[in-house]
């Protein structure tokens, strides 16, 4: 949020999941979130492939051919902002939940996520791919060891987002991992449950993405293959968190499935609505298609309502 009324900035968020690309554009204000565009298309890129390979002429042919297909949408669902962020799907990096050792110093620590890093993909180097890691909140079954979340993603794919930003004249912003987007939009819109354990998942065709949250703080956060009609995995995953409530979000999620959670296993399930806390203007171009689909823009709202 900004202090001051007269401060109106744009930001856009676009959510890359394999070749699927969903946006969206917020007006922060000292009033709140409007939501200013929205709207997804099927790119011709698929972004789970590495573009590693090609060369370098070869990427910046990508880099044209996905910013003019981004700037003709961008047209489309009336976005003008100049400040762009990325959430990226799990098939475009490594993100494990291990256990790591307190006493370990910054070095140690990275050098056991490189090394988690070379079993995901045995050719990386500190070169290669961008490290981060963050600490899950609770308590651990071993003492003097914490579960860390580590995430790698090639530094070539982020060196790809920030020059197709830029061809777009506009400055990357933010990159960041769909899922972590998603668990931002629902501690905006649902912060007043932040003290019941809940359980988040996200689903598409190929992952199901889970993260456990405890007074606003992830406490277990996993990452599964997934076909899109697994309930067994879903039930094994809802009962290990002890969750006492479920959201669900992504292009795989639906009515049906939080049925079919809620009528088995008693707990309370939902598509998550991203929108609570942001206005939908009656003029927005796709209005009813976006309240439809709502719980589609879930991680590109979280994404937009940051600022960092």
């Amino acid at each position: 949020m900004r202090s001051s009324s007269k401060t109106f900035d744009r930001h856009t968020a676009v959510i890359l999941e394999h070749s699927h690309v969903t946006a969206v554009e917020l007006t922060h204000s000292a009033k709140g979130f409007v939501l200013t565009a929205a709207g997804s298309f099927q790119a011709q890129t698929n972004f789970d492939t590495p573009a590693g390979e090609q060369s370098e002429r070869g990427i910046r042919q990508r880099e044209k051919a996905f910013a003019g297909e981004l700037g003709t949408f961008f047209k489309k669902i009336g976005a003008s902002s100049r400040h762009i962020s990325f959430g990226l799907n799990t098939g475009m990096l490594m993100l494990q939940t291990v256990p790591m050792d307190e006493s370990l110093d910054d070095r140690q620590r990275a050098e056991q996520a490189l090394w988690e890093l070379k079993n995901f993909d045995i050719d990386s180097t500190e070169r290669s791919h961008a490290l981060i890691t963050h600490r899950l909140a609770g308590d651990t079954a071993q003492p003097d060891t914490a579960r860390v979340v580590i995430v790698g993603v090639r530094k070539s794919f982020v060196s790809f987002l920030t020059n197709t930003a830029a061809i777009l004249s506009s400055k990357l912003a933010i990159v960041d991992v769909q899922h972590f987007c998603a668990e931002n939009a629902l501690i905006a819109n649902y912060g007043q449950d932040a003290a019941v354990k809940t359980l988040l998942i996200g689903m598409d065709d190929h992952a199901l993405n889970a993260s456990t949250l405890e007074h606003g703080q992830p406490i277990d956060v996993q990452v599964r293959s997934f076909s899109g009609d697994d309930t067994r995995m879903i039930f094994d995953i809802v009962r290990s968190s002890g969750a006492e409530k479920i959201f669900l979000h992504g292009s795989g999620a639906s009515y049906q499935m939080c049925e079919t959670i809620q009528r088995t296993l008693e707990v309370p399930v939902a598509l998550i609505d991203p929108f609570k806390s942001v206005l939908l203007p009656a003029s927005l171009k796709g209005l009813a298609d976006i309240k439809a689909r709502r719980h589609e823009f879930t991680a590109a709202i979280g994404l937009a309502m940051r600022t960092e």
